[in-house]
């Protein structure tokens, strides 16, 4: 029994990885996209189509935090205040709304 289960789980790791190559070569991401890009998806008929696009209000103040970082004199605090007071927030879900981004995500990202 060890061995069938050890099979499946090998099994079942290489069809899901599959899936995700297969998601990612035809455009789309298997995860939530990162904070300046946005999921879409649209059907059309039975097919289902899903890619990421920049997201209009997002994206410029993420290039200007990644530009700003680059040059060595912000610390990723500094950096994370300077961006919420541009009007850096998280993106709001039907559950949630929007909220400023802590610092630890700004750390982790850089």
């Amino acid at each position: 029994m060890a061995e069938i289960a050890q099979f499946y789980s090998g099994n079942l790791a290489q069809e899901v990885m599959k899936g995700l190559v297969r998601k990612a070569q035809e455009g789309g991401t298997p995860f939530r996209a990162p904070l300046d890009y946005l999921n879409r998806r649209e059907t059309q008929g039975s097919v289902e189509f899903s890619w990421v696009q920049l997201d209009p209000e997002r994206a410029e103040i993420i290039r200007w935090c990644l530009e700003e970082y680059s040059t060595g004199q912000w610390s990723a605090i500094d950096l994370t205040l300077a961006a919420q007071g541009k009007g850096l927030t998280s993106r709001p879900t039907p559950s949630r709304p929007a909220k400023a981004i802590p610092h630890h995500d700004v750390q982790d990202s850089g």
